[in-house]
């Protein structure tokens, strides 16, 4: 049996994706959003088979009731972004890590038996030689990073105290169908979007800077795999950490001229200087999560952001 699951977040790009994976293996699944006004817009598998319940994660009273019942929580929320968070921390830690607790506690109360945690592999390691493992230290440079990494240490605290499974996930640079251009998450889609309607992109430096890009349908099926592995739910009763990116380290420069081939337009470029939240390079080890599943990506970069490009005209 499948566990009944709540994805928080689940109308969002990572969490409708994520929903859309678990749906087809049969998965119950209920959705948690602060609006309905994207359900519109989810497969309509998603749309057809998932229940879907508006709140405020901040209501404890209304994730308590969504969680009664519940055996397998997700947390795919964030309401802040890298570049912004530093602009306001406090704000960053009120409306991130303290409804992190109140969730963790309700988790504790309901007796869910597993929680997976959306966490960031591009900002908690902060400056670092790249690939990256999971064992690297962990000294982010921006108020995001640091508020991700605080609540990875809660909910490791909640497994070994409380004895709630839990997989944390290292997300790379994730992108795909769906990301929303105008959040300005994801420069994948921004760029797409930027390069396609004649607008200024800005290149921070020369784009020299290096990232890890995952295209969202791999992403999700490395979670998946992760929540079953050895074909086993739950997959463990203790607090595990994963990394889930490609391996492949690529420049915005060349995400930019990637972007440029797809849409057949060329950019008009604005250079910027560098701004001191971002990290030169950041490239994920996943060895542990391929020794772990056997999962391994199936798209290139390139063919992802065809992909990508290709839905974005469908609309």
């Amino acid at each position: 049996m499948h566990p009944r699951t709540v994805i928080f977040g689940g109308t969002g790009f990572i969490g409708s994706h994520l929903a859309e994976e678990l749906i087809k293996y049969k998965y119950p699944v209920t959705l948690f959003s602060r609006s309905s006004a994207r359900l519109s817009t989810l497969p309509a598998l998603v749309q057809q088979e998932a229940n879907f319940v508006a709140g405020d994660f901040r209501d404890g009273r209304t994730v308590s009731w969504v969680l009664d019942g519940c055996e397998l929580a997700i947390h795919a929320i964030s309401s802040s972004d890298p570049g912004l968070g530093n602009i306001d921390p406090i704000a960053d830690v009120e409306s991130n890590l303290v409804p992190m607790i109140r969730f963790l506690e309700q988790v504790k109360a309901h007796k869910v038996k597993h929680v997976l945690f959306l966490s960031s592999g591009g900002t908690v390691y902060g400056r670092t030689v790249s690939p990256v493992s999971e064992d690297a230290p962990t000294m982010p440079i921006c108020s995001y990073g640091i508020v991700k990494l605080a609540m990875e240490k809660y909910v490791h605290m909640f497994s070994e105290t409380c004895g709630v499974g839990s997989t944390i996930v290292r997300l790379a640079n994730p992108y795909g169908e769906r990301q929303n251009p105008e959040r300005g998450q994801g420069i994948v889609s921004v760029f797409l979007d930027r390069v396609s309607k004649g607008l200024p992109v800005y290149l921070y430096g020369k784009g020299e800077i290096v990232r890890d890009f995952i295209y969202i349908e791999d992403a999700v099926k490395a979670m998946h795999a992760l929540l079953e592995i050895n074909g086993n739910w739950p997959c463990c009763s203790a607090c595990s950490v994963y990394n889930v990116g490609t391996g492949i380290g690529t420049s915005i420069a060349k995400v930019l001229e990637y972007a440029e081939v797809v849409t057949g337009k060329m950019a008009n470029v604005e250079y910027k200087d560098f701004r001191s939240v971002d990290v030169p390079s950041n490239v994920l080890d996943v060895d542990k999560l391929i020794r772990a599943t056997e999962w391994t990506p199936h798209y290139s970069l390139f063919e992802g952001i065809s992909k990508t490009w290709k839905a974005m005209q469908e609309g």
